[in-house]
């Protein structure tokens, strides 16, 4: 029932990790915004960086932002 996203950057990635309540609360703004601010603990495992996710709110862009197709590289 845990469900995973990854972020990822020039630097490397983050892991957020959503428990099944917090997905069931989130779910629709995380799916339906283009962009969010997740709040949560940051947690280590080994050297892996987590965010155990609390919450999300939505951003409101000035455009809506294009989707790469990676798949045509």
């Amino acid at each position: 029932g845990v469900v995973f996203l990854n972020l990822e950057d020039e630097t490397g990635l983050l892991n957020v990790v959503c428990t099944p309540t917090v997905w069931t609360l989130w779910r629709v703004i995380v799916q339906q915004s283009h962009a969010q601010i997740i709040t949560g603990d940051l947690r280590y495992t080994d050297t892996v960086p987590n965010l155990q996710a609390t919450g999300f709110t939505p951003l409101t862009l000035p455009y809506t932002p294009k989707s790469r197709d990676y798949s045509l590289s």
